[in-house]
């Protein structure tokens, strides 16, 4: 039940992360520093979009009984693009997006690791 709760919290977080910075490049596109994220952000809704499809077929998996291929699937999606997105916008970017939210930034990444960790190593344990 944790593991769901942490998979579907993950998906949610992410996409939250991914609307966040595309309504603020929206929003704030006129002004000059922001226009030059244009390809980074637009990247970033694509890569977002299939990470999230990654992650609820990964769920779908766990709730499948497989779950050392939906636990993959989990950490892959919750590493691969959320944390070289949070890292770009938290620090490296002009202006940085999410520089307001360094304090916690990482726990927005930490349900979909958990989630696929849990269920790599819970039907291990159990055995």
């Amino acid at each position: 039940m944790i593991s769901a709760i942490l998979r579907w919290s993950g998906v949610v977080r992410l996409l939250f992360l991914a609307f966040y910075i595309f309504l603020a490049y929206q929003t704030f596109s006129a002004i000059p520093p922001m226009g030059e994220l244009a390809v980074q952000v637009y990247s970033l809704s694509a890569l977002t979009s299939g990470s999230t499809v990654v992650l609820i077929y990964g769920s779908y998996a766990i709730l499948k009984e497989k779950n050392w291929k939906g636990g993959i699937l989990n950490i892959l999606a919750g590493t691969v693009v959320p944390i070289p997105t949070y890292l770009y916008f938290a620090f490296f970017s002009q202006p940085k997006l999410l520089s307001w939210l360094i304090p916690v930034g990482f726990s927005i990444l930490v349900p979909p690791l958990l989630s696929g960790v849990l269920s790599v190593l819970l039907p291990r344990i159990k055995s």
